[in-house]
């Protein structure tokens, strides 16, 4: 019986199996059991997507999922499907326009609404925080695999991983990961490789981050947080990927306390390719290391949360970015 599909009673045909529910019932298992992969959104919404708006291909799929969120329709959507986008391979040391490849990575849905209706009207780090908060209906979107080319957490010896300003100011200077090298690498050398019709659906995300003010000499621990604009492109900060805070400066770097479901209890996407398809890499994530002045934290090529010093040339970032509906949250 298993196999039977319809019943036909004289010319009438009668469906047995509700296919539609039937697949979601199967992701639902997957995703119980932790081994749902994810499906390529494009194969399964194909008539949707040709009809949508766009000139190429990639805008076309990036165009229709942003109309679904415009609508809150998440039907046929779960977390680990994907859409495909091409990024320029940029090494940390050439500019934006250097280099003629393009990697394409799956971007994986790492969760739905995770955030919403979250935010707060001081945040530092963007001129019209009216249109940032509260945070809209959006998915956040994960890339299965890293950026083929390493990038250093940070650069310079005179802020490591504290924040450039003394704590005087009440504003961005003091948070680490804002004024880190690798935030800059993502938003002046990654972005602008995008698609601009791509890119120009991303929106910027606010997140509760950690405080750590330079001041007179290097500090060991975060001393606070605040609400803080991480741009276009980020990468997630420890509890995000772990559900708890491990390395870095507790309560500070853990205080949005929410882990992204694709990450939730299981390490299948915790462990990340160098570059698509390839072999296991280690990761940077957005927290300052909690008792160093140098280090930040990271995934291992493992999958098991690490540190390493902010000046280390070996580690890599996957592509992480917000897609919210028009307005602030409804």
């Amino acid at each position: 019986m298993d196999g039977i599909r319809q019943i036909k009673a004289g010319s009438t045909v009668y469906p047995v199996v509700d296919e539609t529910a039937r697949k979601d019932a199967l992701v639902l298992y997957g995703q119980s059991d932790r081994l749902y992969r994810g499906v390529d959104l494009e194969t399964v919404f194909a008539d949707e997507i040709s009809a949508a708006p766009g000139s190429t291909p990639e805008q076309k799929r990036w165009n229709w999922i942003k109309g679904r969120i415009d609508k809150q329709d998440w039907t046929g959507l779960h977390v680990g499907d994907f859409l495909k986008l091409k990024v320029r391979a940029v090494k940390d040391t050439d500019g934006a326009n250097s280099g003629t490849e393009k990697e394409e990575h799956e971007m994986q849905i790492a969760g739905i609404d995770t955030f919403y209706n979250t935010g707060w009207g001081e945040t530092h780090g963007t001129s019209d925080t009216t249109k940032l908060y509260p945070v809209p209906h959006h998915i956040d979107f994960i890339s299965r695999d890293l950026l083929s080319n390493p990038v250093q957490w940070n650069t310079s010896s005179q802020n490591y991983n504290s924040g450039t300003g003394d704590g005087t100011q009440d504003d961005a200077t003091d948070q680490p990961y804002y004024c880190s090298h690798v935030r800059k690498y993502l938003l002046e050398k990654v972005l602008p490789t995008i698609d601009s019709t791509v890119s120009g659906l991303i929106t910027e995300k606010l997140q509760i981050l950690e405080r750590r003010a330079k001041n007179d000499e290097a500090l060991t621990d975060s001393t606070g947080h605040h609400w803080y604009n991480m741009g276009k492109l980020w990468i997630p900060t420890e509890f995000e990927v772990y559900g708890a805070g491990i390395f870095g400066t507790l309560p500070w770097s853990a205080t949005q306390a929410m882990q992204y479901p694709i990450f939730a209890e299981t390490w299948l996407n915790r462990i990340k390719g160098l570059g698509p398809k390839g072999t296991r890499g280690s990761w940077w994530l957005a927290c300052a290391m909690g008792g160093s002045s140098t280090s930040a934290c990271s995934v291992s090529y493992t999958g098991r949360a690490g540190y390493s010093a902010v000046a280390y040339t070996g580690i890599r970032v996957p592509l992480c970015f917000r897609i919210a509906a028009a307005g602030p949250a409804a």
